[in-house]
């Protein structure tokens, strides 16, 4: 099946995030760009345009049913990500993108 492939792929991506002995807010940008580029391959195939990640993100949370707590931890590592806040709150923001 197609989805398993990418299954598979979103997979081994994590763990290799996890894995790589790089600094948290390396970390953070490869687990934000995964994150983006999965809820923008999610909803390729709409035909909708988006502007933002917020909406790329609510508008696949939406379509796939995703639990609302799950779709609230998503918008809350995007806005740490984004800000990139400081160096002693990078492990934390790290760990909310692994929830």
């Amino acid at each position: 099946m197609k989805n398993d492939g990418v299954a598979d792929l979103l997979i081994k991506a994590i763990e290799k995030i996890i894995r790589s002995d790089i600094a948290f807010d390396d970390k953070i940008a490869a687990s934000y760009e995964l994150l983006v580029n999965l809820c923008k391959y999610a909803i390729k195939d709409t035909g909708i345009q988006f502007h933002t990640v917020f909406s790329i993100i609510a508008y696949a949370g939406h379509q796939y049913n995703l639990p609302g707590r799950l779709l609230y931890n998503i918008h809350r590592f995007r806005k740490l990500a984004e800000q990139k806040g400081p160096d002693d709150a990078q492990e934390g923001t790290y760990r909310l993108g692994l929830k």
